[in-house]
């Protein structure tokens, strides 16, 4: 369509408004029948499958403070995790529609223990923030991109309590640019991969069966958006 028009959208070929002007003779070029985008395949958990799997992270842990990873997810991996981490990080991934890199950029100063507040820096591509490092740096993402995005801040204190609690757990020992979902000593946080296969092993070790959605059969940590959007 070439312009607004009293009479409603014109077509580019009637040769009206800047696009019929200039664009009339590619006109033909336009008139296309795009390929209808197919949904990909997923899985969601619910509420009780929620309650399950914490239910069973704690049975892992077995009133230990922390343990070490391969008893959560085997393997020769290095490190230990710390169950309050584990917690306040399934926690978030249930509560917010958030993707995984989202969650993981959580930083010590991301977390107001006098408003009660959690705030995410938000991926947005045309967005003119950037996020820094410790050095007030832009930092790139995978692909070598500089991230961009904004901070979105959400009052978690008053709106779960339990989660809140687990959240200050995990900032011990950690201030300023500090990522809080880390192995135990680390400074560099957890990797979709590592989260994934985390949550592939809890899952499991719960007994519980995602619902699938279009022939999807792992749980990865981009279904919990899935997952809240159909428990809403």
């Amino acid at each position: 369509f070439g312009t607004f028009h009293p009479a409603g959208k014109q077509p580019i070929g009637q040769g009206r408004g800047f696009a019929g002007k200039y664009m009339k003779k590619d006109a033909g070029v336009l008139n296309v029948k795009w390929k209808e985008v197919e949904p990909g395949k997923a899985t969601r958990i619910t509420y009780k499958h929620r309650q399950k799997i914490k239910s069973s992270v704690t049975k892992t842990f077995k009133n230990k403070k922390e343990i070490n990873i391969n008893e959560l997810v085997g393997g020769k991996q290095k490190g230990s995790i710390v169950k309050n981490v584990l917690d306040s990080m399934l926690g978030i991934f249930y509560n917010f529609a958030k993707r995984s890199g989202e969650v993981l950029r959580l930083r010590a100063e991301d977390i107001n223990l006098k408003d009660g507040t959690v705030r995410f820096f938000v991926s947005k591509k045309r967005s003119k923030e950037t996020f820094k490092d410790a050095n007030n740096k832009p930092m790139k993402d995978n692909e070598g991109k500089i991230i961009t995005g904004e901070y979105i801040t959400y009052n978690l204190k008053d709106t779960n309590p339990t989660l809140w609690k687990n959240l200050q757990a995990s900032l011990k020992g950690k201030k300023g640019k500090d990522y809080i979902f880390t192995l135990k000593g680390s400074d560099k946080p957890l990797t979709g991969a590592q989260v994934n296969k985390i949550l592939d092993t809890v899952i499991k070790k719960a007994g519980v069966e995602p619902i699938s959605i279009r022939g999807g059969e792992n749980f990865t940590s981009h279904h919990h958006r899935i997952s809240m959007m159909t428990d809403a």
